[in-house]
């Protein structure tokens, strides 16, 4: 018969990281940013509709009327922490370009 396939090899390191894995710290925190960037879908159908119904009933309760079209306690609830996730997010990023060294050019001379 014929020789078995050699083993695949191994699976190359996630760029810029130097051939390292991960520390445990960096997983969890990895993790932990996963779980607090939950992604509201279709935000502008729902502030759509939200206007809609406002309109609709100018007059009735907010809890009645607008706590409905975003999904109850959960909807707001997931909206405030995408909210909150995003702005850490952009404050990383924003912390992240502002500390880099800016890149040096050089002039036509």
């Amino acid at each position: 018969g014929s020789d078995p396939s050699p083993p695949a090899p191994p699976a190359d390191p996630e760029p810029n990281s130097g051939g390292s894995e991960r520390a445990p710290a960096d997983t969890a925190r990895s993790c932990q940013l996963v779980k607090e960037f939950k992604r509201v879908r279709n935000k502008n159908a729902m502030l759509h509709r939200i206007a809609e119904v406002s309109l609709r009933s100018p007059k009735e309760q907010v809890e009645t009327v607008i706590y409905p079209v975003v999904g109850g306690v959960k909807g707001r609830t997931d909206l405030i922490d995408e909210h909150k996730a995003r702005s850490r997010a952009y404050e990383r990023e924003k912390r992240k370009v502002f500390r880099s060294p800016t890149p040096t050019t050089t002039e036509p001379g």
